[in-house]
């Protein structure tokens, strides 16, 4: 049983693998020319802490975003999340979740992401004060996750996307999926654990309407002429990431993670990221991206901080988390998490 799983583990591995090979050309080069960016900004304080590194360790609800194969490894039957960004540039970011163990079926869930950029004022050449109009731009994805445990050692998880993204009169709809697995044991040290997962990955989507109509003179003769926008790909990203579990005694624990991501729209990443606990109640988390750049392309995102407490009431656990994340030239983000266990 346990060589089909791993066999299987490095098909998927394989498949991803042969995935990347194909959508990710280009990397920095095609930086700022994707669709739905607004899929690239994390959720839920706990993953942002620790530098975005829970590839292999994220569970649960928190699992949602980083790998969906460890959604079904929560510790409740069912558990709502609802978290809030201050993000930068004034744009708030807010996010609810919520998922069900339906026993030998799998581990259901839903979620909606909204990127709140607020009221921008329309201007033109010949307006540059404004033309009175107001943009309010709209940036939605929801979410359908599933995720299953295999064995033991092993269980997957998928996503489904639907994205909506609208300015002015012009707007564009598409589908994306993530798609993961985590293993823990491996190479039989029990407190080791990997994860992959391949994410944002599907068509491309075409953004349309009135608001790429123009009237444009030609031979003295005023025409309405329909701009035609180029398809945009999903900005794609392969994550392969490791953690350690070091026990500090009966009380606390401290998790070491780390993560690889390869981008298609942007250069690639290692992240790192820890969290000690003490007695499942009280937590503190740290993470740092390790990035190259340079003068011409900074990466703005630096360290991250974070802690969490968790109480129990008997019938409900009540789980807060709070993360810093520091960001160069900007406001730094604040994330503020909720989650209800049942």
């Amino acid at each position: 049983m346990r060589k089909m799983l791993f066999k299987s583990i490095l098909g998927l591995l394989g498949v991803l693998l042969l995935v990347n090979s194909t959508a990710f050309a280009g990397g920095r080069d095609r930086a700022g020319s994707s669709a739905a960016a607004s899929l690239l900004i994390p959720v839920g304080a706990r993953g942002i802490a620790m530098g975005g590194s829970g590839t292999a360790t994220s569970s649960g609800i928190d699992a949602i975003f980083w790998n969906p194969a460890g959604i079904a490894k929560s510790a409740y039957n069912s558990d709502l999340m609802f978290s809030h960004m201050d993000y930068f540039a004034g744009m708030d970011l807010e996010y609810v979740a919520a998922i069900t163990d339906l026993g030998t079926f799998g581990t259901l869930g839903f979620s909606v992401k909204s990127l709140v950029v607020g009221d921008i004022a329309v201007t033109t050449v010949e307006q540059p004060d404004g033309t009175g109009e107001i943009l309010n731009p709209n940036f939605i994805t929801l979410g359908v996750h599933y995720s299953k445990i295999l064995s033991d050692r092993v269980s997957v998880g998928i996503t489904s996307k639907l994205i909506n993204e609208s300015f002015l009169n012009v707007s564009a709809t598409g589908i994306g999926f993530d798609v993961g697995v985590q293993y823990n044991g491996l190479a039989e040290f029990e407190n080791l654990s990997i994860g992959i997962v391949l994410k944002d990955f599907g068509p491309s989507m075409t953004y349309g309407g009135s608001g790429l109509l123009k009237i444009v003179r030609v031979d003295d003769i005023f025409r309405d002429v329909r701009i035609e926008a180029q398809p945009a790909e999903l900005p794609t990203t392969l994550e392969i990431g490791t953690s350690y579990n070091y026990s500090l005694g009966e009380a606390s624990s401290l998790n070491i993670s780390g993560v690889f991501q390869s981008n298609n729209f942007a250069d690639d990443e290692f992240r790192i990221g820890a969290e000690w606990s003490m007695n499942d109640f009280i937590y503190l988390r740290g993470g740092l991206p390790l990035v190259s750049e340079d003068d011409d392309n900074p990466y703005i995102f630096g360290p991250s901080f974070g802690a969490g407490i968790s109480m129990g009431t008997g019938k409900v656990d009540l789980v807060l988390d709070y993360a810093f994340r520091n960001v160069e030239f900007l406001e730094a983000n604040h994330i503020f998490s909720i989650h209800l266990g049942f």
